[in-house]
């Protein structure tokens, strides 16, 4: 596939960066950004439109293919991709902006049905011993309960050791995870099955919240892979197969790899989170979807190792805002593409969002070889602030 646009925005605290594109004077590029418009050879210099974000667009025609860095999509030749859906399938090279997503009534931080406490199925909280048993234990007792709002609580002040687990549905009613304390991974290597360390399965109605930290202790994961001793290292927090999924509150930290993956999901909205890693640790994005509709992530700060956020192939209908991102990659589209794969992905908007000390502000990545026949971005709106404090 051909890139459709690369942009490199200049960073709070450092010298604009030029913007990198192809030959985009021949093929018709231009981006309306604001009041501004931009065409072949000239700048953007927009102001902030008075009104809300939600009007500002960028209209993106196809340009040359843009060399990538790292991939992040693992994707392989034949891969399945999502078909374009009725309204939200933009015209060619327009952008629109896909309205706020709808989530049923949770309530957060409010334990409204029966609550499972992971205390109460033998978790210690010391740090020292592993207490996967326990909150398995807690986990399968509320999946169960057909009683509407069950919850699972993870109780303030403790630190939770645990090993690789997998909560999985389908549950009998939407579940409520609260997740007050720490929770803590191994400080060692193990030897990966899945490639996560938590992960969330095929559950309908996920909501997990409250003032906790997820501590990925990744730096003995950085030094193997360093030292080349591992090949890979697991995702800390990983949601697949779900619906209406809410994230919200959390602290994530020092991740093995990624972050936070949604994958194969339909309906998440990600909230107020906070996600650190240092500058140097490799591939430890902050948030990464993959082949997963309408998400929203919003008001959260993230600085890692590798990309705020990055979107995989088969995704759509993602909307992205008041994110504070650094240090970092920024917000990548891609790879896509990688081994002449079919990629495709509609209607990305990213809006003010603040970059401190990236090496990017908010791009689209793919493979060099990628032809325009193998697959197509659309609808795509990168609007941000840019400039010094």
């Amino acid at each position: 596939m051909a890139a459709l646009l690369h942009l490199q925005w200049k960073r709070w605290g450092a010298a604009p960066i030029e913007e990198q594109r192809g030959p985009a004077e021949a093929r018709g590029a231009r981006v309306v950004h604001g009041r501004c418009l931009w065409s072949a050879g000239w700048r953007p210099q927009c102001t902030e439109p008075a009104a809300p974000t939600v009007n500002r667009e960028i209209s993106l025609w196809p340009s040359s293919p843009i060399p990538s860095g790292e991939d992040h999509t693992g994707s392989t030749p034949g891969n399945q991709i999502y078909p374009s859906r009725g309204p939200f399938r933009a015209s060619k090279g327009v952008a629109y902006v896909f309205p706020v997503l709808v989530f049923a009534s949770l309530a957060i931080g409010v334990l409204s049905g029966p609550t499972y406490n992971v205390a109460g199925y033998g978790a210690k909280g010391d740090g020292r011993m592993d207490d996967t048993l326990a909150f398995m234990a807690a986990w399968n007792a509320a999946c169960t309960d057909s009683k509407a709002r069950t919850s699972v609580l993870v109780p303030a002040g403790k630190t939770f050791l645990l090993s690789a687990v997998s909560f999985k549905g389908p549950c009998k009613s939407s579940i409520h995870v609260q997740i007050d304390g720490t929770i803590l991974a191994p400080n060692k290597t193990w030897i990966l099955k899945k490639g996560v360390w938590i992960d969330f399965m095929f559950i309908k109605g996920l909501t997990i919240n409250g003032s906790g930290v997820i501590d990925g202790q990744g730096a003995i994961w950085w030094h193997c892979r360093a030292q080349k001793q591992c090949a890979r290292a697991p995702v800390a927090f990983y949601i697949g197969s779900c619906t209406h999924v809410r994230l919200t509150g959390l602290s994530f930290k020092n991740s093995p790899m990624m972050h936070v993956c949604i994958h194969n999901t339909v309906g998440a909205n990600l909230t107020k989170l906070n996600i650190s890693a240092p500058a140097d640790s490799p591939n430890t994005d902050g948030v990464h979807i993959e082949r997963s509709q309408e998400v929203q992530i919003t008001h959260s700060t993230i600085g890692t190792g590798d990309d705020c956020i990055s979107i995989g192939n088969g995704t759509y209908n993602i909307n992205i805002s008041r994110i504070d991102c650094g240090p970092g990659h920024g917000i990548s589209i891609g790879s896509l593409g990688r081994d002449g794969s079919i990629a495709q992905v509609e209607q990305i908007h990213v809006s003010s969002c603040n970059f401190y000390n990236t090496t990017n502000g908010a791009r689209i990545k793919t493979w060099v070889d990628v032809v325009m026949q193998k697959g197509y971005c659309l609808g795509i709106s990168l609007c941000f602030r840019q400039g010094g404090p």
